[in-house]
């Protein structure tokens, strides 16, 4: 299936050991599920989170996430994070 668009479903708050503050976006992949009744067909398909700056996030279990490109582990009791 071809992606249509990325679809931004929010954001919340997370914090380093130290912490450091850090937005982050949750994006949901929109597919094209078009079929001859049914044209304008959509499914929601990969799901991803981003810095504010478009680094990725890792999800690592509800409230507990990576960030890669620093190497640094954040937290968030945001009633928003996955």
């Amino acid at each position: 299936m071809v992606v249509k668009r990325i679809d931004n479903r929010g954001s919340f708050v997370a914090y380093d050991d130290e912490g450091n503050k850090y937005k982050i976006f949750q994006y949901v992949d929109i597919l094209d599920a078009a079929t001859f009744d049914n044209p304008d067909a959509e499914i929601e398909g990969e799901r991803s989170l981003k810095t504010e700056y478009g680094h990725p996030v890792n999800y690592i279990a509800k409230g507990k996430y990576k960030l890669d490109h620093i190497d640094r582990m954040v937290y968030s009791d945001d009633q928003d994070a996955p």
